[in-house]
């Protein structure tokens, strides 16, 4: 890697940038699915929460894949990426809580983490066809 400062500077702002949107998606598709809003801070502090729950589980799964000599394939990142998913909707279910203090729910929190992954996904895929566009622009 040529600039590791640079890449680590990259990569703590983009989680910087995922939570703060992710907190927002949360209140959108909480109030759009649940009919309530919660407030910034709770959908920050459920976001923060879910995501590094979510990187420790891939994150400890990856050590003891590799400490085992295995490999990391696809099948298992996919299935890292799903375990992710649902612990990361546990976290929303009983965090986000309407003014009457009930939680969301399961399913609910199911559906507002797959909003948050579709945008995110959507997102991600403009980026990467962005970087095509400009390296096949430096190249011409």
């Amino acid at each position: 890697m040529e600039h590791p400062i640079a890449a680590l500077l990259g990569t703590v702002t983009g989680i910087a940038v995922g939570i703060v949107v992710g907190a927002f998606l949360i209140q959108f598709a909480t109030n759009w699915l649940a009919g309530f809003k919660p407030k910034y801070g709770t959908a920050i502090l459920a976001a923060t929460l879910g995501n590094l729950a979510s990187f420790g589980i891939g994150f400890v799964s990856r050590i003891a894949i590799d400490n085992n000599k295995g490999e990391v394939t696809g099948s298992v990142t996919l299935l890292l990426l799903v375990i992710g998913f649902f612990v990361q909707a546990a976290f929303y279910s009983f965090m986000l809580k309407d003014p009457a203090g009930v939680a969301l729910g399961y399913g609910r929190a199911c559906l507002v983490t797959l909003i948050q992954v579709a945008v995110a996904a959507v997102a991600l895929g403009a980026i990467y066809l962005m970087a095509l566009g400009a390296i096949a622009l430096s190249k011409g």
